[in-house]
């Protein structure tokens, strides 16, 4: 079947009154979308200006916060400084006096009948070798006293734990003396 077409206008319609008929056909839909895009547009522009008015907020508040911030940060950078002085002026200040402790306790511990030939101090390390001469006890029992003395002392004691030591007769200028060597380790 075909198709009849009746104009019911005398008229004659132009090619341009043709297009306009047949864009009014679409007209509803074209509508359409210049209101979709308008809202996807006017949703963006109402996010973006959501997000540049807290910008502006959070600005407005670091501009408020901001000279704190840096004198809180200037002032952990001098207590910073002034740690460092501090621990400086303590090495100075308080040199270590384990070295003048040690010997001073060496001194005071040893007996009338003991002399040191060698002193070899190190942080964690002290040897000792030297004589005893038998004079009112045993040569022994004078070293036993010694070791005893040097326990006896809390100086001593709190840096050195362990104390061994090693004996043998010997002869020192025609006279017969014990030779030790004590070492006292952390």
């Amino acid at each position: 079947m075909k198709k009849l077409k009746i104009n019911l206008n005398p008229k004659k319609l132009t090619i341009f009154e043709q297009g306009f008929a047949s864009v009014l056909n679409y007209l509803p839909l074209l509508i359409l979308l210049v209101v979709f895009f308008s809202l996807v547009i006017g949703g963006i522009k109402a996010i973006s200006l959501a997000r540049t008015r807290q910008q502006s907020y959070l600005e407005r508040s670091w501009q408020e916060w901001e000279p704190k911030y840096d004198q809180i940060t200037s002032i952990k950078r001098r207590v910073s400084f002034l740690e460092n002085q501090q621990e400086k002026l303590k090495k100075i200040t308080s040199p270590k006096k384990t070295g003048i402790i040690l010997l001073e306790s060496v001194f005071f511990a040893l007996p009338k009948n003991i002399w040191l030939e060698d002193f070899y101090f190190e942080d964690k390390l002290v040897q000792m070798k030297g004589y005893v001469v038998r004079w009112e006890q045993d040569s022994l029992a004078s070293l036993e006293e010694f070791i005893g003395r040097l326990r006896a002392k809390k100086e001593f004691k709190e840096k050195f734990q362990k104390i061994d030591f090693k004996t043998r007769k010997t002869d020192f200028r025609g006279r017969e003396v014990t030779q030790f060597f004590i070492e006292c380790k952390k």
